[in-house]
Formats: C-alpha cells, sequence, structure tokens
C-alpha cells in the first residue's frame, strides 16, 4: 500500500515539473540556456546574473 502512495506522489511531482517546464514564462530563459552551448565567447553576465536583475525589475 505504501508503494501505491509513493508512485502516486512520484506522479504527481512529475506532472507537475512537467507542467512548470511548459509554462510561456519559462520559455525565454530556457532559449537563452540552449543558447549558451552554441556561443562563442562567454557572456560577460551570465544566466546566473541576467535572472538577478530579471528579479530586480
Amino acid at each position: 500500500m505504501l508503494s501505491g502512495f509513493i508512485t502516486v506522489f512520484l506522479m504527481l511531482v512529475f506532472i507537475g515539473v512537467w507542467i512548470w517546464a511548459w509554462r510561456p514564462e519559462n520559455k525565454a530563459s530556457f532559449e537563452e540556456t540552449a543558447r549558451l552551448a552554441l556561443e562563442d565567447e562567454p557572456d560577460d553576465l551570465g544566466v546566473a546574473a541576467h535572472h538577478a536583475r530579471k528579479q530586480d525589475a
């Protein structure tokens, strides 16, 4: 019975992460992160600084 509860809990966590990942607000951040591997020179600010700057606004 405990394994059934764990299975349901993990399924709900998976669905929650899936919904979070497909939210339109995350698209720009995910696209920026995906482009990092293709950039020739590293960005001076980096992703962490970009997110900090975005939260300050």
